[in-house]
């Protein structure tokens, strides 16, 4: 795993890409990221609500979301709701990989940032999105300091990611339905 100082030389020399970047989010061996202003809930279409509640999903359709963009003065959070956001900051790297994780502050208020996807393949390029969830209500804000990202070496032969969540712009919905059903032949 990268250090401070291996993490800022990286950054100087270009193999690693954090934009924007701000020298006061590295710590000790990660980098902080922050939330993006704008949060993802599925919709329930059978009921045609909006507010986020539990819904039921389908992992072969692609299912429809809400958008809501997060006030100044921040948005309260509500258990047994995906929330789906994503990170201000665009990375990059062709040669580390890169996981992400919550930071401990954050946990100690109840929030989970990820449900599953803590890594980051190498050559992914773009906001990292983020499958929040909380256990009592809290108020979150756009700009707080969500997460932390941790570099480290690989071993082998590289190949770099190029997938369906590859360039993301802001926070994206699941593209499971684009993967190849269970039981079909190429």
């Amino acid at each position: 795993m990268l250090t401070r100082n291996s993490i800022k030389k990286a950054v100087e020399a270009g193999a690693i890409e954090i934009l924007p970047y701000n020298d006061v989010n590295v710590g000790p061996h990660s980098y902080d990221v922050t939330l993006q202003n704008r949060l993802l809930t599925y919709v329930d279409i059978q009921n045609d609500s909006f507010r986020p509640k539990c819904v039921a999903l389908d992992s072969r359709v692609d299912n429809p979301t809400y958008t809501t963009v997060i006030p100044d003065d921040g948005i309260m959070l509500y258990p047994n709701t995906l929330y789906l956001g994503s990170t201000i900051e665009h990375i990059f790297s062709p040669i580390y990989g890169c996981q992400f994780d919550g930071r401990s502050s954050v946990g100690r208020l109840g929030i989970s940032t990820h449900q599953c996807a803590g890594y980051v393949d190498v050559g992914f390029r773009g906001n990292i999105t983020l499958e929040i969830s909380v256990i009592h209500p809290v108020r979150i804000y756009a700009g707080m300091r969500i997460g932390q990202i941790s570099f480290f070496p690989l071993v082998g032969q590289v190949t770099l990611y190029n997938g369906k969540y590859q360039n993301a712009e802001g926070v994206e919905s699941s593209k499971m339905h684009r993967d190849k059903p269970p039981g079909e032949v190429l």
